[in-house]
């Protein structure tokens, strides 16, 4: 885990936690069945797959996905 600042939210927004898991398009399914509050679905930049929720604190969590030809360089 490692917290980052990201280049596509607005100005001023903070660093949040990003978390890397296999299948990102199964588990933003899931999280939105649990009521999860999806603030970004998943977007796909060809390096890596993307979303962006947030947790019951209100914290912006990023769910990320990296391309499986880049996953062991």
């Amino acid at each position: 885990m490692r917290l980052i600042r990201d280049t596509f939210s607005p100005e001023g927004t903070p660093p949040y936690l990003a978390l890397e898991t296999d299948d990102i398009v199964a588990e933003v399914a899931r999280l939105k069945a649990a009521g999860v509050e999806v603030v970004m679905d998943v977007q796909d930049n060809k390096v890596c797959k993307m979303a962006i929720v947030k947790d019951s604190e209100g914290n912006r969590l990023m769910l990320h996905q990296i391309a499986p030809e880049r996953a062991n360089s």
